[in-house]
């Protein structure tokens, strides 16, 4: 911090009285440029960046800072928002699981998993665990003919998702199954929560396929496909 506000301004000191511009590791522009957080001398000099404006600024402040790896898995062009936004609600430890809930001193009934009822409710239990969710995810990494153990974290997994070997209709599918898959799955949760009817595992894969031929229209990874092998022969088409 303190590397990057001397960028920003730089002191002179001529009278041989040395003043703190940056009187610890947290100190803001603020901290600086106030009358009580910097005493200038006659003879000293004080300089603000050429061009200073708040982007400039904002610029310099956050440039040495990395970047969050997740963001490269969102707001997709061929992924809707409202999925993205579940994501990012996710990986900030946002998401409403039981397991964030009590920990936000809320009282709930049961802190057990809403889909299939055995652990604790956490995020990556839920997206990737849970017999319920691992049938699914199986279901799906099957078809692709690839042996491919599930990781321990839903961040893990979207990065290892990123190679993707595959060729044809089977690579375009790779591309955004987990989305959908991940939607999905929050949907009949939430679902759940609220009361809604029940769906088994093989009910919320014909609705991730659904999803995916949706998400795909606008290309033609499944023109002139006939849809009852959507349903039917979906590991043929996978093999096309």
């Amino acid at each position: 911090m303190v590397h990057n506000v001397q960028k920003i301004a730089t002191f002179t000191i001529k009278n041989g009285k040395v003043f703190q511009a940056v009187r610890d590791k947290d100190a803001i522009i603020s901290d600086m440029l106030s009358e009580t957080g910097l005493h200038l001398e006659e003879e000293d000099e004080m300089s603000i960046m050429e061009n200073y404006n708040t982007q400039n600024c904002f610029e310099v402040l956050s440039g040495d800072l990395a970047q969050c790896s997740f963001v490269q898995h969102l707001w997709k062009s061929y992924v809707p928002h409202k999925v993205s936004f579940i994501l990012w609600d996710t990986f900030h430890n946002s998401l409403p699981t039981r397991d964030m809930l009590i920990r936000r001193g809320m009282e709930i009934e049961s802190d057990r998993c809403l889909l299939y009822n055995t652990e604790m409710e956490t995020v990556d239990h839920m997206f990737i665990h849970c017999s319920y969710s691992f049938e699914v995810w199986d279901y799906f990494i099957k078809a692709f003919k690839i042996s491919w153990p599930l990781p321990g974290t839903l961040l893990q997994l979207f990065d290892a998702w990123k190679t993707n070997v595959l060729s044809g209709r089977s690579k375009e599918v790779r591309r955004i199954v987990h989305y959908a898959i991940c939607w999905l799955l929050w949907k009949e949760r939430s679902g759940r929560v609220f009361g809604a009817r029940q769906r088994c595992a093989s009910e919320t894969i014909d609705h991730v396929k659904m999803l995916i031929v949706l998400w795909l229209s606008d290309t033609n990874t499944f023109k002139f496909v006939n849809s009852s092998l959507v349903w039917s022969n979906w590991d043929t088409l996978m093999s096309a």
